[in-house]
């Protein structure tokens, strides 16, 4: 299924090859309540509820970090988020 949001890109992109779409793209929204930046999309609207796979709360950062808005600087570094990522990627390879 391939979905244009208001005001986003259309998912999956278009520039995406056939053969990698058909893998079962996938989006996982990985965010943290304590983020102030970071919520569930799948309750914003019809749309993000049509093509988010799943909302999964995750606690990114450590002890000076995971408990307040500082926590959104930390997600790329989070074994929360590193370890689901690096499994997408793989499925790719």
């Amino acid at each position: 299924m391939r979905l244009c949001l208001r005001g986003l890109r259309t998912f999956p992109p278009p520039a995406l090859p056939p053969d990698l779409a058909a893998t079962g793209t996938e989006w996982l929204n990985l965010y943290d309540p304590d983020d102030v930046l970071g919520y569930p999309l799948k309750p914003v609207n019809d749309a993000y509820a049509a093509v988010v796979t799943r909302d999964v709360e995750i606690n990114a950062g450590g002890l000076l970090t995971s408990w307040n808005p500082a926590s959104h600087d930390q997600y790329w570094t989070d074994k929360d988020l590193t370890a689901p990522a690096a499994e997408m990627i793989a499925r790719f390879l």
